[in-house]
């Protein structure tokens, strides 16, 4: 019973050290990532490319997956080089933690000194950091504020599934945002990314990085499905 109880105490202090340096590593990304993005966009631009400019938060970001690329911006900037046969100038100006306030103060001004392409494609996923605190009042006032400053052809999406895991009691807060949400952008006629439908019928405890809160690889390939029908 006693050897028994060693290999459990064992196999239990091996998991936590485990889980605690995959969640050391995803916290380390936040600056690696920040700066990838950053990086890119210096890059020298083809007169012939495409611009691709994403806005939101963290998973804009690609925290959780393995490379910053694997997220969904950068599978987004892969399909359009893809069905374009043009290089895609990505830059990517979400932040780690942004709500949509943050979009409106911050990330919405950098957009507008860009002087974009008529020929640009603009993603917007924002939503889930306001769901800690949801005040339905406010971030409709606050949504439609944002959508009233955005480019009329920019791709938004909705909140995505909060349903399981250990922030499934914020999923009531989460379908009254996407109700507000779908109001919204019908209203202004512009284009809805069905990310909390995506991620709700391919839900999967796989699909999580080490925090359970933001995707891994697995899981950014349904948040890209759900921009892809968009972009078709």
């Amino acid at each position: 019973m006693k050897k028994y109880m060693t290999i459990v105490l064992i196999v239990t202090v091996a998991l936590i050290l485990i889980q605690a340096f995959r969640l050391l590593i995803l916290r380390r990304q936040i600056s690696a990532y920040k700066t990838y993005w950053q990086n890119l966009a210096t890059e020298d631009v083809p007169k012939d490319a495409i611009w691709y400019v994403a806005l939101g938060d963290s998973a804009a970001q690609g925290i959780g997956a393995s490379r910053p690329e694997k997220g969904y911006v950068g599978q987004v900037a892969a399909e359009i080089a893809q069905k374009t046969g043009k290089p895609v100038h990505v830059i990517n100006l979400s932040v780690n933690g942004a709500k949509v306030a943050d979009v409106i103060r911050d990330q919405i001004q950098k957009l507008n000194l860009l002087n974009l392409p008529d020929s640009s494609i603009v993603t917007v996923e924002v939503g889930a950091n306001d769901m800690a605190n949801f005040q339905p009042d406010r971030f409709e006032k606050e949504f439609d504020r944002m959508l009233g400053l955005l480019p009329s052809n920019a791709l938004v999406s909705n909140v995505p599934y909060f349903g399981k895991g250990i922030f499934r009691s914020r999923e009531r807060s989460v379908v009254k945002a996407n109700q507000i949400i779908d109001r919204l952008i019908k209203a202004r006629n512009m284009h809805i990314v069905p990310l909390y439908e995506v991620t709700k019928s391919n839900s999967s405890w796989l699909n999580n990085a080490a925090d359970v809160f933001h995707p891994n690889d697995r899981g950014y390939k349904w948040w890209y499905e759900a921009f892809r029908q968009e972009l078709n």
